[in-house]
Order: C-alpha cells, then structure tokens, then sequence
C-alpha cells in the first residue's frame, strides 16, 4: 500500500479494518502481529484509542507503508472533531491582540481590566474609537521609532501609543495651526536650549502656534522615541516617550516631530518625493527632518568649523565654550559630535548624560510612570 494522505478524514480506524479484512487477518492476527493487547487494537479500530508514535511504527511495519502516514491520518481525524466555533473564537481573539499588548494597556488604565472576550471588545473599540474592531482606522502621523537603524513600518503597540496621545492630547488648550509660525515658534525654542528647567516653557510656545504636546512613557518593546500626529487636520499633536531622559535626547526628538509638522509628514506625500515607493517616502522625510532637527539646535556650519579647529583634541572646556557661544547646553553640542561619529558614546558623559525627565513630566501634561490622564 502506498503511503497517502486521504483525501477523506475518517477514522484511522476503518482504514486499519479494510487492510486486515484484505489480508484475511482477524483483529487477533493484527494483535499478535504488532504484540499488542487485544483490547487495545480492538480500541484504535473502534476510534476510543488514539494512535500513537509507537503503534504507527507498528502498523507501518505490518502493511508495508510510513509511520508518518498513520500519524497524518490519525492527526487528521483529530482535527476534524474539534469545534469549529471554538477555533473561530481563538481566531477573533487572536485579531483582537495584534490590536496592541492588552494587558499591559490595561494595567496602564488605558483600557479596564476584563475576563471576557466580549468586554475586551467593546473596551478595545471604546480605545480606538471605532463601532466594531473590524475597521480600526489607521492614524496619520510620522514616527521616530527604527530598528537597526532602518525606518519600518508601526507596529501595533506603536499605534496604540500614538492613539493614546490622540486621546489625552485635547486637553491641551491651542490656537489655531498656523502652519506658517513654526519658524516663530522653533526662534523661541532655540532661546531655552541652555537651561533645562527652561523646558517648561515649551508646551505653552508650540501651543501657541496650534501644535499640541504630550508626553505618553512608552509601551514595552516600541523602542519608539516620538512622533507627529494628526487626529484631525489642521491639529497636530507632538508626543515623546522620554525614552531617553536626556536633555540632547528630547529637544532633538522634539525638534525632529516639529520638522514633520511643518513639512505636514503622514498628512500627504511630500512633493519632492512622491514618485519614491512608500518605504522610500518614509525614509526621505525622516532623513530631512533629522536634518533639521540638527540645524534648528546647532548652526550646522559653526560645528563644522569647530569639528575641523578642535578634532580629535575635544575637551570638555572647549566644548563648553563653544556650547555658551552658542547660548545652548554643552549636552546637545556632545550628543551632536557624536551622531556625527566625532565621539566615541563613552567620552564626555557627564555633560551629555543631564536627565530631564522630572522637568519634563511636570511641564507636559504626561501619561505613565504611575499617572493615568483621562481620555477627552
């Protein structure tokens, strides 16, 4: 007999049947042949008794075919007996998950705690602001979040954080979006970039110009640091992670989704790139707006001139000097040597490393360590 797969599931049983009767054999023959219990082989063939590894070597060996054949057919008989509509529920709840990390929105009070599948569904829904979660729209924004260095696609978790800054956001008071004060907003920007407590100054300038901007701590394994958001045209919302606490690390994060507002990044394909494949679009506006993240904070052309007068003897006066002529903290001057690879990461951590993170969580309205803002 050939090994096969039927094309059929019925029990494995019934196969064994046919191949006893064709041979003349009774069940007691097949017994004594595989040096099995009577009782167990009248079992298998009755369908009480699965097969199992050691019984499908057997029978393989008896009627000349594969112990996989047995296994298949025995699998497949298994299969077929179980309740569709139980695998259907895994199925949805299944979907459901790759929504975002359920439990652990949960315990940040983004959604209430449930036991049943259908709660979950309307809590999720209730999150994501949609009738059914069959059509979970997705939201138009630009993010600061790579893996190895190459700008991917969001994942779930990552759009559950951006919906979680939609949602907190409308608490924050703005004026109209003047698309055109940006250049304003960013030469007001640039006069707080000494001090670090000066960072409270920050929601009220970008506010002022129609920009709106949160804080949401980050959600486990997002590795996302920022990113621009437009809930609604002509609102655009800035939020940060803190992912890195560090005073360079924010304001380039911050200047970073500010070039994606001004260049309206996630609202339309930006004229220059438009003929470039999606990936390709992504990618040209994330380089642009690190480009003028680095310029907003640092003349680009003064650093060259310090790079090419002081490498490789940086010191940590001659960074700090050059840092006060430019009215900015030496950390962003540090954190900018050494995205440009004139630092090692190690070198000059005590002027790189200034943690912001308590400024920041008490001038930015602020979702997580322990806070929950309500939804609006």
């Amino acid at each position: 007999m050939a090994d096969r797969v039927p094309a059929q599931v019925f029990p494995p049983g019934d196969l064994i049947e046919e191949e006893i009767d064709a041979r003349g054999w009774t069940q007691q023959d097949l017994a004594d042949i595989l040096d099995k219990p009577l009782p167990t082989v009248n079992q298998i063939i009755k369908g009480k008794r699965a097969i199992l590894p050691d019984t499908a070597k057997r029978l393989a060996a008896a009627f000349g075919n594969s112990a996989q054949f047995w296994m298949n057919l025995e699998a497949a008989w298994q299969l077929s007996r179980q309740d569709s509509a139980e695998t259907d529920k895994v199925r949805s709840r299944a979907q459901i998950y790759k929504l975002g990390p359920v439990r652990e929105m949960e315990k940040r009070g983004w959604i209430k705690s449930t036991t049943g599948y259908g709660a979950l569904e309307i809590e999720l829904s209730r999150f994501f602001g949609v009738g059914t979660l069959e059509h979970v729209p997705a939201m138009m924004g630009a993010a600061r979040a790579s893996v190895n260095g190459q700008y991917a696609g969001m994942t779930a978790s990552q759009w559950a954080w951006c919906r979680r800054a939609c949602q907190i956001a409308p608490a924050v008071r703005a004026q109209r979006f003047q698309q055109s004060k940006i250049p304003d907003a960013v030469a007001a920007l640039k006069e707080l970039l000494c001090d670090p407590e000066e960072i409270r100054h920050v929601p009220t300038i970008l506010a002022n110009v129609g920009v709106r901007v949160v804080v949401v701590e980050h959600l486990k394994g997002t590795r996302i640091d920022g990113a621009a958001l437009w809930p609604t045209q002509n609102k655009p919302v800035i939020v940060v992670s803190l992912r890195y606490g560090r005073l360079d690390h924010f304001w380039f994060t911050l200047m970073h989704e500010l070039a994606h507002v001004y260049h309206r990044d996630g609202m339309q394909a930006d004229v220059n790139t438009a003929e470039l494949g999606a990936a390709q679009v992504v990618e040209a506006a994330e380089v642009r707006a690190n480009q003028q993240a680095a310029a907003w904070l640092v003349d680009q052309e003064l650093l060259d001139v310090f790079i090419l007068r002081t490498t490789p003897l940086y010191s940590t006066q001659r960074i700090r000097n050059f840092a006060r002529r430019l009215g900015v903290n030496a950390s962003i001057i540090v954190g900018q040597l050494k995205y440009r690879g004139e630092l090692e990461w190690s070198r000059f951590s005590r002027l790189h490393n200034v943690d912001i993170r308590d400024v920041a969580r008490e001038s930015v309205l602020c979702d997580g360590w322990g806070r929950t803002v309500p939804s609006f």
